[in-house]
């Protein structure tokens, strides 16, 4: 997964899919200037977001590798003005150069949004030794004065510039390989080793290195923020986060002796499509904070001030959670044994919460103020009640201030989000979004797919029974009324108080409860207090699956049976539970299961058939550098690993359909690509075991034997122990080749794969475990000892191995110990710990398959399955009921919903139980909401759900494949689609 600065970058150039910026169109206005001045036999290509300018000099001589480079940086109305003086002073120096492609990129690069490692960074120079480099310098501060721009923060500023920097670093993009396939940024040191070319959002010299300039002022250290600030009056404690724009932090104000928050705006960083500054936009925020705080719903302005070059915004500080972050914790949905008193309950407490937002906006309506971007992320819940707006940086005064061009995806009006103004009419549409979102988080896919609002909607109606005059409120909110036809602010937020969320219904609840969210956008949630808010990654605290409804009549409580591996109450039973069936059981659980409603297994089939139809059409041979649209993992690791590739999508074709399914020219397009060591790592996910394994599915057996046998001698073979890129997964690839009979040599590397990883074990009082790279300890199946375990398991089977099956139940016993539970409830597991340390109350619950409770289940039924094990079998429950849900924020494999079905088919498959493979059902219905039908067929969204994407990982291939074992399952005990070798798991007799 990527944070949202990344997933941003990947998402502006096509509609549909991510793209590299190879697929956008520049503006001439920069290579004109290049060409207008550049002197014959200069040279310019493309090369990403840069053209890359080069002398007569550059094929005579060779250039340096590394050196001291000079960065210039410059507003984006600048550019061009600044590029032609700028490129001229390197032509005369015959130094070659590279520049942004347009004004458009310049104001990327300048953003709020982009990485703040290489934030700012317009042109870079490459002097071919000191002197040269001093002497440019020199006349680059010179020439460009009067020029501005983004401090680079990587960089230390020219002595008298404003626009000109340095730091020393790599020319050429020299870099080395990782286990995940992703590549590492080197220089040589003195002694030619190499080290990391660090590229952090602060100054960072190499130890062997000088400084052969003074620093113009104070050198950019950390943040770039001093811990006490105004004369000592605010006393920095702590940071809620970062952007490019610059830091939010917790501060003492010592002049009250209270907390306060500083939000900090860095000059000359460009925000939104209009590309106004941070600095006048918090000026602005500041202006509009003083004209509402006296309506008691916006946070209150303490003032504002400069230092150092940057503004701060003081705030006051208050204790509590975000919007988001309170569904999340308050939702009985969330949790097992949903009863309709705790819906009732529930929605009691959250109904004045809306209340309160309506009235907050209509409020701001008449000072004449539009609130511009409202999310779950600005909406703070104190601890002492009521709500408080804050992050007012998108609000506007009519008729006073410019639009700012941001907004949180699935919160804004499709017209505001193509034009960049929002209107009061946007600010309704954010309210019905808000209300939306607490009873299900589809508010990213409803603006990927429009129509997918309405379909959400429909089955929560058929779920939940959410009322005819609530849905109807919803739908007169965010309908695209036209400007100036936004309904009565007033009259809203008297629905709100009194309309019901459901209608009467007599039945109970059905306790399929949605999955709460994890990876960054949980983890976000769990601030307590402001963070940067406004574009995408304000969604991150956005509540992750359906509020359910209020109504008047309660179904009874059931008491949980007790949890013997927890000592404590379980949840609610599942289909592994041998307590008796009760109203709040799930469908498939002891009693009379409730089938699939009527229709999903025909939808199902449909779905398949179409999607496999979409996956072909997208294809697209003719380019290099990816076959499918791909989570953006795919342009920074390689384009045929099992994950994000060409391989996984290829894998799911054959597995749905047999060999003759894979077109000829697809699977031409693998084979054909060159496979070398030091662009694909060995690894089964993300390298070449797992391309190797669906070579050989693919009918191409010597060269899948060879690349496998070449991925045992990786240089990167040790590097990583787990299944998804490490010694685990390359083992588990020999096992599948020897047991298909390519040769016995297979299983004595997978023997000596089981004997590396006892060598390589450490032993804490929770068991083994492998660290990853940074010292902390990976859990679930992906990364941790779980994925490690099941490998272990089937080493043991293969070669008769007890040491290896011991090693691996104590591995699995690990990463079980570190189970979350709030209060009597299993809640899933941490993605990792620090070493052998407590997992505190921060750390967020996960149910997936890559981090999570789906991984576990994995590993853990694989294990029963060869034999009798009390605890164990205690585990299955919960674990069973963690992942047995209908909603949850994404239908992917590794971190959604079809991950966690295919856990459940897994255990159906293992133990023989049909009620699992009902219970896979339901969460198929999940699934089956986020359908993205086109041209193509029907495909599945991506990351975040911002784009579609056809990878295994997070796309329409994983979705396929648990669909497809779904639809096979009815006739018989259907293989995993994951990489897994189940003929060495005994299954039970049926």
């Amino acid at each position: 997964m990527h944070d949202w600065a990344v997933l941003n970058a990947y998402a502006q150039y096509h509609p549909r899919w991510f793209e590299s910026a190879d697929a956008y169109t520049p503006g001439p206005e920069h290579a004109g200037v290049f060409e207008a001045l550049a002197p014959p036999g200069w040279t310019l290509r493309r090369s990403g977001l840069w053209y890359v300018a080069e002398s007569p000099r550059a094929t005579s001589a060779p250039a340096p590798e590394q050196g001291w480079k000079i960065h210039v940086a410059v507003r984006s109305q600048d550019s061009p003005a600044c590029l032609e003086r700028a490129a001229g002073c390197a032509v005369d120096a015959a130094v070659p150069f590279k520049f942004l492609l347009d004004a458009r990129t310049v104001a990327e690069v300048n953003g709020k949004l982009w990485p703040r490692a290489s934030g700012g960074k317009f042109m870079t120079f490459y002097p071919p030794d000191d002197r040269a480099f001093l002497r440019l310098g020199d006349v680059l501060a010179a020439e460009l004065d009067g020029f501005q721009g983004p401090y680079v923060l990587s960089d230390r500023r020219w002595p008298r510039s404003s626009c000109v920097y340095y730091r020393y670093g790599g020319f050429s993009p020299r870099t080395l390989l990782r286990p995940d396939g992703s590549r590492r940024y080197v220089i040589a040191d003195r002694d030619g080793s190499y080290v990391s070319d660090v590229r952090l959002p602060y100054w960072h010299l190499p130890e062997w290195l000088t400084d052969p300039l003074a620093p113009d002022g104070p050198p950019a250290a950390g943040t770039g923020t001093a811990p006490a600030l105004r004369d000592g009056r605010f006393r920095v404690t702590s940071a809620f986060g970062f952007s490019n724009r610059g830091g939010v932090y917790l501060a003492d104000d010592r002049s009250t002796g209270r907390p306060v928050v500083l939000k900090e705006a860095r000059p000359h960083i460009e925000v939104g499509s209009g590309r106004l500054d941070a600095v006048e936009l918090l000026e602005k925020e500041y202006r509009i904070l003083r004209a509402l705080f006296d309506c008691g719903f916006f946070v209150r302005p303490v003032e504002i001030f400069e230092e150092g070059g940057h503004t701060f915004l003081v705030e006051e500080y208050l204790p509590g959670e975000h919007l988001g972050r309170h569904t999340i914790r308050t939702n009985p949905l969330y949790r097992a044994g949903t009863t309709r008193t705790a819906l009732d309950d529930y929605f009691s407490g959250l109904r004045p919460h809306w209340v309160r937002l309506a009235r907050a906006i209509g409020a701001a309506h008449r000072h004449g103020i539009v609130l511009g971007d409202l999310s779950f992320n600005n909406v703070i819940v104190p601890n002492e009640g009521g709500i408080r707006v804050i992050d007012l940086e998108c609000a506007v005064e009519e008729g006073v201030d410019p639009p700012v061009g941001l907004h949180t995806p699935g919160m804004a009006m499709p017209e505001a989000v193509r034009s960049g103004v929002a209107d009061r009419a946007n600010d309704l549409y954010a309210l019905g979004a808000v209300v939306f979102g607490s009873v299900m988080l589809a508010n990213a896919m409803t603006e990927l797919y429009a129509p997918s609002r309405r379909r959400f909607l429909d089955d929560l109606t058929a779920e939940l029974g959410l009322s005819g005059p609530f849905v109807e409120l919803l739908d007169g909110l965010m309908e695209q009324p036209g400007s100036g036809r936004a309904p009565d602010i007033d009259d809203v937020a008297g629905a709100l108080a009194t309309l019901p969320v459901t209608a009467p219904v007599q039945a109970p609840i059905a306790a399929s409860g949605p999955v709460p969210a994890s990876g960054p956008e949980s983890a976000q949630a769990t601030a307590s207090g402001p963070v940067p808010a406004s574009g995408p990654e304000s969604a991150q605290a956005t509540a992750s699956g359906p509020a359910a409804a209020s109504g008047s009549v309660s179904a009874p409580v059931r008491t949980p049976a007790p949890d013997p591996a927890a000592g404590r109450p379980a949840p609610h039973p599942s289909p592994a539970s041998p307590a008796s069936p009760g109203p709040s059981e799930p469908p498939g659980s002891p009693g009379s299961p409730e089938p699939p409603r009527r229709g999903t297994r025909e939808l199902a089939r449909e779905t398949r058939n179409s999607a496999l139809r979409y996956l072909e059409r997208t294809a697209t041979p003719e380019r290099d550098d990816r076959l499918f649209p791909a989570d953006p993992a795919v342009f920074e690791t390689n384009p045929l690993s099992v994950a994000y590739g060409a391989a996984g999508v290829l894998h799911t074709l054959h597995h749905a359909g047999g060999a003759d399914a894979v077109p000829p020219r697809l699977t031409a397009w693998m084979a054909d690509r060159s496979i070398t060591d030091d662009a694909y790592p060995p690894g089964l996910y993300l390298g070449q075991a797992g391309i190797a394994w669906v070579l050989r599915e693919l009918g191409r057996p010597e060269a899948a034997a060879e690349l496998l046998r070449r991925a045992g001698r990786h240089p990167l073979l040790d590097a990583s122990a787990d299944v998804l890129h490490g010694l685990a997964g390359y083992g588990t690839a020999c096992l599948r080749f020897w047991r298909d009979g390519y040769g016995d040599d297979f299983l004595d590397a997978a023997v000596r794969a089981g004997e590396r990883l006892a060598e390589t074990r450490l032993h804490g009082p929770r068991g083994p475990y492998w660290p990853d790279a940074e010292g902390n300890v990976p859990l679930g199946y992906a990364s941790g000892g779980s994925g490690i375990a099941l490998f272990l398991l089937c080493l043991s089977q293969a070669a008769h191995d007890e040491r290896a099956f011991a090693l691996g139940r104590s591995a699995l016993g690990h990463d079980l110990a570190y189970a979350v539970r709030h209060g009597t409830e299993f809640e899933g597991f941490p993605a990792m710990v620090p070493l052998e340390t407590e997992a505190d109350a921060s750390i967020v619950a996960r149910c997936y398959w890559d981090f999570g409770s789906a991984g576990v289940l994995t590993t853990l039924v694989r294990y029963l399955a060869v034999r009798p094990d009390d605890e164990l079998e205690r585990w299955l429950a919960p674990l069973v009921e963690n992942v047995h849900h209908k909603y949850a924020v994404l239908p992917q494999f590794f971190h959604g919903l079809s991950g966690m079905g295919n856990a459940l088919l897994d255990v159906w498959r293992f133990t023989g139980d049909p009620r699992y493979r009902e219970a896979a059902w339901k969460v198929a219905e999940g699934v089956l909401l986020f359908r993205v039908d086109s041209a193509e067929g029907t495909g599945f969204p991506g990351e975040q759900a911002l784009r579609e994407s056809a990878d295994f990982a997070t796309g329409t291939a994983g979705v396929v494949a648990f669909l497809d074992r779904l639809i096979r399952a009815d006739t018989g005990p259907a293989e995993s689609p994951d990489l897994v070798v189940d003929d060495l798991i005994p299954l039970p007799a049926r």
